[in-house]
């Protein structure tokens, strides 16, 4: 299995000729659907922008009784769906007209790749929607990420979390204390360490997803001061 990075899922964003080709890459990496062939049955009609959530049907869970599910609208995908949705023709309500599910999009995501200018993974769908189950359980019950994948908790295990490159890295610096040292170093360097000691001492009790934004402001502040001194 391979970790799609940010940095990745970006040079492949930014290689893209329209709204709707951007939101293919993002409902495969943010979403974690199955493509081609959960997006050939995606609707307009049935995205719920109020909740922020939108309906998602299956043909391979269909056999199983679960022929749909309802997903939340990631704070990562919605600007991608928002945009899509404003460019959408009026009077067609589906998402991707063009896409069935036996459609296969290998040439198109490699066309994407090269003209970004970089090395595709393997299986790059697959390992997009892997790389969002092994995100959502760090931070999210494991029954509710299920739920919104569309898979049983044997399948995640044996096919989808992963357990190596930057995800173990992720985890082993956490377990050595290397993310709470960094914090500490820009409590020191900013001058208000007294509101984030606080952090400090609780920081193994902090939501992932808080974690890994305090995490990002840290490494913004370090590029931001990199930057004034070149």
């Amino acid at each position: 299995m391979y970790f799609v990075s940010v940095e990745e899922f970006q040079d492949l964003i930014d290689a893209c000729n329209s709204p709707k080709q951007q939101l293919i890459i993002a409902l495969a990496r943010w979403g974690g659907l199955r493509c081609p062939s959960e997006l050939a049955g995606l609707k307009w009609s049935e995205v719920n922008w109020e909740k922020n959530r939108f309906i998602v049907h299956s043909p391979k869970t269909e056999k199983q009784g679960k022929a749909m599910r309802i997903v939340p609208i990631f704070h990562e995908l919605y600007p991608f769906f928002r945009e899509a949705f404003e460019a959408a023709p009026e009077n067609v309500d589906r998402v991707f007209p063009e896409i069935t599910d036996k459609k296969s999009l290998g040439s198109f995501i490699a066309k994407l790749a090269t003209r970004a200018g970089i090395e595709l993974w393997e299986k790059p769908f697959q390992n997009m929607r892997s790389t969002r189950a092994t995100e959502l359980i760090e931070i999210y019950p494991a029954h509710m990420v299920n739920d919104w994948l569309g898979h049983t908790e044997a399948v995640a295990m044996a096919h989808y979390r992963q357990t190596t490159g930057q995800t173990a890295e992720m985890f082993f610096d956490r377990a050595a204390g290397v993310q709470v040292k960094q914090v500490k170093e820009f409590a020191h360097v900013q001058a208000f360490p007294a509101d984030l000691q606080r952090i400090i001492d609780h920081w193994d009790t902090l939501p992932a997803e808080v974690r890994q934004t305090i995490l990002t402001l840290v490494k913004h502040s370090r590029l931001r001061k990199k930057a004034k001194v070149l």
